[in-house]
């Protein structure tokens, strides 16, 4: 029989695998998640999700919260449209450059996605909650908005989008070379009391 996941969730916790076999999961067309909600989430004993092929397009809703959470299937993903949460200290590298579309998010000092190559926004978000971004080759942003609290690690373009500095409270680090030709950048300001300004 076949397992359709649309408007479901899928959860592997702490010290649990879930095995959905090879051809079972009717949301896995070809390379691409199509949809459903998928979440990894681990403490000090590892939580594993086996969905029995390889993601390389994400339409769907994932997360994997913890150092010890796997979803093998999810290793090569190359094209994100739908939400892709980092939390709890998880470090996600990909295979190659990294599109997004869709929404991204990275929550923990300790959270990190590592782009081997580079990564590029057309549209959707990528938002750090105190996480890091680190790329090889560099960040392209041309559409829709990046930014949040925590470290962009590598050079960073900004074409047509928006970045946004801080999230009530806080700073946006990059450690790079960065390069505004177009868009928006979207800083936080309050009263200092004396008639200024603190901006983040």
């Amino acid at each position: 029989g076949t397992l359709d996941n649309t408007g479901g969730t899928i959860q592997a916790l702490n010290g649990s695998t879930v095995n959905v076999g090879t051809g079972v999961l009717s949301n896995l067309s070809g390379t691409t998640l199509t949809g459903g909600t998928y979440n990894v989430i681990s403490g000090t004993v590892q939580a594993a999700l086996n969905i029995g092929g390889t993601v390389v397009q994400n339409n769907a809703n994932v997360m994997l919260d913890g150092a010890n959470s796997v979803f093998s299937a999810f290793d090569s993903l190359a094209n994100n449209a739908g939400h892709f949460t980092l939390a709890g200290g998880r470090i996600f590298s990909t295979v190659a450059n990294l599109s997004n579309s869709g929404a991204v998010a990275i929550a923990g000092a300790s959270s990190a996605l590592q782009v081997n190559g580079q990564f590029t926004q057309n549209s959707g978000s990528t938002m750090l909650y105190g996480g890091t971004l680190q790329t090889t080759a560099g960040s392209i942003v041309n559409g829709g908005v990046i930014g949040g609290t925590g470290t962009i690690v590598g050079n960073l373009t900004n074409n047509g989008g928006t970045l946004q500095v801080g999230a009530s409270p806080d700073s946006l680090h990059i450690t790079g070379n960065f390069v505004q030709s177009g868009g928006l950048i979207l800083l936080e300001v309050d009263p200092d009391g004396l008639g200024g300004f603190i901006t983040d």
